[in-house]
């Protein structure tokens, strides 16, 4: 797992817990939306 997936995936997780979605179910959710590329992290480049 790159350095911008689990970026994403704690971004996504604090999203849901900010929503009132609980911690535990959060976290299985971040987990699986971003291993299955529902919740893709965006990379910029500085060229």
């Amino acid at each position: 797992m790159t350095k911008a997936e689990r970026a994403a995936r704690k971004a996504y997780k604090e999203d849901l817990i900010r929503q009132g979605i609980d911690k535990e179910i959060a976290e299985v959710m971040a987990k699986t939306f971003t291993e299955y590329s529902i919740v893709k992290p965006v990379v910029y480049s500085l060229t």
